[in-house]
């Protein structure tokens, strides 16, 4: 499709960390959208490794660690839909 893999806008996949830990607050949910410096390729790959990391598959620990950030990232998205004006068009499509 014509994109170089290993680069996210100006900033490479190795400045992201391998491996993320999973968000339990809304301010270190904040932090791991910002990484790479939060274009939409960024977060999609941010979120893509805290996935991986606290997968189900490697501890049934995770569920709950997932659960929450699902809470996390629905508020986040409730907050940016309930702005007056919507500031949805301040978060890129994660396509």
């Amino acid at each position: 499709d014509g994109k170089r893999r290993g680069t996210i806008g100006s900033a490479s996949l190795a400045a992201l960390p391998f491996v993320i830990p999973c968000p339990a607050t809304s301010s270190e949910l904040d932090a791991v959208l910002a990484l790479g410096g939060g274009g939409a390729e960024a977060v999609r790959e941010a979120l893509h490794r805290v996935l991986a990391g606290a997968h189900i598959r490697l501890r049934e620990e995770n569920r709950p660690k997932l659960a929450r950030l699902a809470v996390l990232l629905l508020r986040k998205l409730q907050a940016l839909a309930a702005a007056s004006p919507p500031r949805l068009g301040e978060t890129a499509p994660l396509a």
